[in-house]
């Protein structure tokens, strides 16, 4: 990863770069980005700049053999921390042993190191971390940092660089630390051995220890913004920018859940086509997309169908859709020319449907649309959960507009 892979962030960028030619480069940083930001993306480049033996004005050099042992997340001097989980019949007290030389046989990031390379490599820097525990094979287990991280850690930054430089050690999701672990960590985030830098990559900022933030350098990577994401979605993807600006739409700034969506993609095309005809239903149950033809199986049975036979992640991202195509139906008479990045028949949708869209259906809807989110997540049946939602919006569409 380089800094020139990642569209926009130029301000970040320069500050990075500054820092590292000015000889200021902060022991303990934090990047603190929203998931499906380019807050892990710029940690890595920001690394790779840091080792580079022939540093440009703007980006490493690419032809260094640091640059060329990154390529493969492979320098010797640079270490990774990650949410694991333990695996079965691993030590039970991983975070329970009070002394240095307990608990380093318990879990650790190392023993995933393999599939962490891969995925970053095939991700470029942009994952989630339902996909992370995906890739690594715990996929519905849950991810923690362990103790045993943090010893072997400490133990690998004590001795001196292999190659002279700094020792980098980036720690994705500090979020995930038990408490032993924080504990651990903390003299070292306070008086770091020689050289050593330690780059932090949170997507909850909030749920951090106040003695984790105040030994570090905060720096707020904001959400991409649209253009963003088309951007880099054309690049990495290779899809069309009519495609591109519909996932980005949909997406709102996460590049992940995008990249999720295109791969899940022959649903993806059907998604309005599915939400124009659902809505049509909640106002008019008989309604018949054709006709002129006999309506064979009511609609909201197909759309229900089509529901179902998503993957999770594409049930969650169908309603994620269906919230923007509403809150653009709502916001159409006053934010119409943000509406130009949506397509010729979403944005007619919205201007037909915006009579039906207050401030006090609109609240109701949204918190419709979160409860369903949230048991889709808990595993709660996909029928029962679009189904009840369903329900819910025929009975707030009907109710009286007053606008």
């Amino acid at each position: 990863m380089y800094y020139k892979d990642i569209p926009g962030y130029e301000d970040i960028k320069r500050r990075l770069i500054y820092s590292v030619e000015a000889g200021r480069i902060s022991h303990a940083q934090l990047f603190a980005g929203v998931n499906g930001s380019g807050a892990l993306a710029l940690a890595l480049a920001h690394a790779r700049y840091i080792f580079c033996h022939q540093r440009g004005p703007d980006d490493a050099c690419g032809h260094c053999p640091s640059c060329h042992k990154f390529d493969a997340l492979a320098h010797p001097d640079l270490h990774f921390i990650y949410p694991v989980a333990k695996k079965k019949g691993a030590s039970g007290d991983d975070d329970e042993s009070g002394e240095d030389n307990k608990g380093s046989d318990g879990t650790r990031s190392s023993e995933y190191i393999d599939a962490w390379r891969k995925a970053i490599q095939n991700q470029g820097g942009f994952i989630s971390y339902d996909e992370w525990m995906e890739k690594a094979g715990l996929a519905g287990k849950r991810g923690m940092i362990y103790t045993a991280d943090a010893i072997e850690i400490i133990r690998n930054l004590a001795y001196k660089s292999v190659e002279g430089s700094y020792k980098i050690l980036i720690i994705w999701l500090p979020e995930f630390f038990q408490e032993k672990t924080s504990n651990r960590l903390l003299k070292s985030l306070e008086e770091p051995p020689e050289k050593t830098i330690f780059i932090m990559v949170s997507h909850n900022r909030e749920s951090l220890l106040p003695t984790i933030l105040s030994r570090c350098q905060s720096i707020a990577i904001p959400a991409m913004t649209q253009a963003q994401t088309r951007e880099l979605l054309i690049k990495e993807l290779k899809i069309s920018g009519e495609e591109a600006t519909t996932l980005a739409m949909i997406a709102e700034g996460d590049f992940a859940l995008a990249r999720k969506l295109h791969e899940n993609a022959g649903a993806t095309g059907e998604f309005f086509n599915a939400f124009r005809n659902w809505m049509r239903f909640c106002f008019k149950t008989d309604y018949n997309p054709n006709p002129s033809e006999p309506l064979k199986l009511p609609v909201i049975a197909q759309i229900t169908d089509f529901f179902k036979a998503l993957p999770p992640e594409g049930q969650k991202q169908f309603l994620l859709y269906a919230q923007k195509m509403l809150r653009n139906s709502f916001v159409y008479p006053i934010e119409e020319g943000d509406l130009v990045k949506a397509s010729k028949e979403e944005k007619e949708f919205a201007k037909n449907f915006n009579r039906f869209i207050s401030p006090e259906n609109l609240t109701s809807v949204t918190q419709a649309f979160e409860e369903a989110i949230y048991w889709l997540v808990r595993n709660g049946s996909p029928q029962m959960i679009f189904t009840s939602l369903t329900i819910s919006l025929m009975e707030l569409f009907r109710q009286p507009i007053r606008k």
